[in-house]
């Protein structure tokens, strides 16, 4: 199903026999297993016993990750109030480590030595090149280690923080170092396509019964559309990942944008596919959309600005329209129960996480707003110890959950100081570990840009390229936003799968210029 160009199969039975046969003599010890032993003991036997056949298929894997991520986990935890299964995709995530080095030290060993060119030498298809996404990601892992090696936290705090910063970095890892072929990658980003245009029917039902129940129970009308989330995950009593549902499908609808301007898909089903794509952008009330789709075109097209600047000043308007139109939608979905004037609507709205007046009203009440959470942590870090202003107080220190929660969260209780992804990395890793986030997105936009030179004109790669490029800015804008970045686990599905998609674009026009 995918192999590495000149390297023997790795679906080549041989090398695995051994693993399948170790695999069929657990399966006749686990009936034995069962009868003499409680659930639990079961449970871990035959979840490791699944996951040794799994580790041996990382292209199951990866659509088991993607379906129990992005569809599976957030409908259980949506529907089944108090049972969490989010764990089940960061196992998987986590197995693909193991499946890449099984994979990539299977083709190694097979070939010889003097089949291995120089393409195949470097896996992001780099060269000598500094500025990769592979050694942006080393640099913020070695921070990670330093920090927590440092300020020596519990370790199932730490335990836990790990789980959320790296697990799904086995998405990232299995696509950078693993030879899919380019029939495999098409038909997993159609996977992708398909999430998120079964968004709709989800998002419409949430919107009809969860939010009008809501309302119903006195709650306001912004408020209970926090419960419109469709699959990934939230609550039907408050809020959940409706930001990160937006910005998946901005993500993907730019994607489809970028093909279509380098004719990889027709004018037609085009629009058909982003109108689908937008009807539960219209269903949510959430307001980053209105910065994501403007930032994402203008990077899209910006080469326009200079070489078409008629089409560019005639695009601009375009969009000023449909976020016009989005705007009257939100004002006749959501907020017109609250009041007709709309202009009031607007500012209320948009205005409350950054207004000084408001910051000054949350901090009467003991909270914090995305703007004051960064008031926040330079007030307290500029008056200590620099080395933490530096290096940050450890990973998990700003965790607020009951079990396992870290101690500077406990210190500045009940404030939040984990509002947003950009004031968790500030605590947890300080100034080095932003620096080093700024440093991998700005090699991941470097990187697409590379593809984006190398690529053939109107090529599905080059749209692709285009495509994840015009997108990475968003993710800086989704760190000071909300703090799904690194916490939530679709989020970061989406992000390791945004650096995994560029760095196999990079390998991949290095080996076809070789």
């Amino acid at each position: 199903m995918f192999r590495r160009k000149g390297i023997h199969d790795w679906a080549d039975p041989k090398p695995n026999r051994s693993l399948y046969l170790l695999a069929a003599l657990l399966c006749v010890l686990a009936g034995q297993l069962v009868s003499v032993s409680g659930p639990k003991v079961s449970i871990l036997f035959i979840s490791g016993l699944a996951g040794i056949v799994l580790i041996m298929q990382p292209l199951m894997l990866m659509w088991l990750t993607t379906i129990v991520t992005l569809l599976i986990s957030g409908m259980v935890i949506y529907f089944a109030q108090g049972l969490n299964v989010s764990w089940g995709g960061y196992g998987l995530a986590a197995m693909l480590y193991g499946a890449t080095i099984l994979t990539v030290f299977g083709e190694g060993v097979r070939a010889p030595r003097s089949r291995l060119g120089k393409a195949d030498s470097t896996h992001d298809g780099s060269g000598h090149d500094f500025l990769t996404i592979n050694t942006a990601i080393i640099i913020f892992f070695a921070i990670a280690l330093f920090t927590i090696a440092l300020n020596q936290a519990p370790i199932f705090t730490t335990v836990a923080a790990v789980k959320s910063y790296f697990l799904y970095g086995g998405i990232w890892t299995a696509l950078a170092f693993i030879s899919f072929e380019e029939s495999v990658i098409k038909k997993w980003l159609q996977g992708l396509l398909v999430v998120g245009l079964v968004q709709w029917p989800v998002a419409l039902y949430q919107y009809l019964f969860v939010r009008a129940a809501r309302i119903q129970s006195g709650l306001g009308t912004v408020e209970a559309s926090d419960s419109v989330v469709g699959t990934f995950g939230g609550s039907q009593e408050s809020g959940g990942l409706t930001a990160v549902l937006a910005l998946y499908l901005v993500v993907v609808l730019t994607v489809l944008w970028a093909l279509y301007r380098d004719k990889q898909l027709s004018g037609t089903r085009f629009l058909i596919l982003a109108g689908v794509l937008s009807l539960p952008l219209v269903l949510m009330e959430v307001k980053v959309v209105f910065f994501y789709l403007p930032v994402a075109l203008f990077f899209l097209y910006r080469d326009f600005l200079y070489k078409r600047p008629a089409v560019f000043l005639g695009g601009c308007a375009t969009v000023a329209v449909l976020l016009g139109l989005l705007l009257f939608a939100y004002q006749a979905f959501h907020w017109s129960a609250k009041s007709d004037d709309m202009e009031g609507n607007m500012l209320a709205v948009f205005s409350y996480s950054f207004s000084e007046d408001m910051a000054k009203r949350m901090a009467e009440r003991g909270e914090l707003s995305r703007r004051s959470v960064l008031e926040f942590w330079l007030r307290e870090n500029s008056r200590g110890d620099y080395l933490k202003t530096i290096v940050g107080h450890g990973l998990g220190a700003t965790r607020y959950t009951e079990i396992n929660a870290g101690h500077i969260a406990k210190k500045y209780f009940p404030a939040e100081i984990y509002l947003t992804g950009l004031s968790v990395l500030l605590w947890e890793t300080g100034l080095l570990g932003v620096a080093a986030f700024f440093f991998l997105m700005f090699c991941a936009f470097r990187s697409a840009g590379k593809v984006m030179q190398q690529a053939e004109p109107d090529s599905w790669r080059l749209g692709l390229a285009r495509g994840l490029q015009a997108t990475v800015p968003l993710y800086v804008m989704a760190l000071a936003y909300r703090a799904d970045i690194p916490q939530a686990g679709p989020m970061m599905f989406l992000f390791m799968g945004h650096l995994g998609l560029i760095s196999w674009l990079r390998r991949q026009g290095r080996v076809d210029a070789s």
